[in-house]
């Protein structure tokens, strides 16, 4: 599995276990819920620097995002 199918997983899971719709988490990172669904499909790469900002939104680790 790639690294951003791995992340995007992840924060799927994450997203979903806290009961947010992709439009709430996209909100929390200052971006838009078509970023956040091309994250979690892994058709869009994301830079460190956003990597941060959903571990942050998401409150775990960053390093959780990529196990």
């Amino acid at each position: 599995m790639r690294i951003m199918e791995r992340v995007g997983r992840n924060v799927r899971r994450l997203r979903r276990q806290r009961g947010w719709t992709q439009r709430v988490l996209a909100a929390r990172i200052g971006t838009g819920q078509v970023y956040v669904a091309q994250c979690e499909a892994a058709t869009k790469e994301m830079s460190l620097e956003m990597l941060a900002r959903f571990a942050k939104a998401l409150r775990v680790k960053t390093c959780r995002l990529l196990d």
